[in-house]
């Protein structure tokens, strides 16, 4: 068996993405389905005057609209006009600080039930790290 070469003691600043793109408690749902696509992210970082406050995914949204893949997608649309992130958005959030080792977000992600980890530092949002990152950490490892 091969072991991997990367460092899990390293920092989680070392692979989050620093600055990610955020939205605030009301902003219509519309403008998070658009980040996600033109960003190609999962998961958008809710804020309020830099503090992180939530997050909401792909698939709150999806909860937001009543989850219906059969849905006209002018009444999708539609609803994502209306609703705003507060509306959809987590607000139970597990966080690390952007010294803490890799290792502790894998150990989080692997027993929680979410796949995203907003980096905080003094209650703001300095990055976020996801198991996309992790996975494409052990492929370049």
């Amino acid at each position: 068996m091969q072991t991997l070469a990367m460092d899990l003691d390293a920092p989680i600043s070392t692979i989050m993405t620093a600055g990610p793109e955020s939205v605030t408690p009301q902003t219509p749902l519309v403008r998070v389905q658009d980040i996600l696509f033109r960003s190609h992210v999962h998961h958008v970082p809710v804020t309020r005057d830099r503090t992180l406050v939530g997050i909401v995914s792909s698939n709150d949204l999806l909860i937001a609209v009543g989850g219906d893949r059969f849905a006209a997608a002018s009444s999708v649309g539609a609803m994502l006009e209306r609703l705003t992130v507060a509306e959809a958005m987590t607000t139970e959030l597990v966080t690390l600080g952007p010294q803490e080792p890799i290792r502790r977000a894998v150990e989080l992600l692997r027993v929680g039930s979410f796949h995203a980890l907003p980096i905080v530092q003094d209650d703001e949002l300095v990055g976020i790290v996801t198991t996309a990152d992790l996975l494409g950490l052990m492929l370049a490892g």
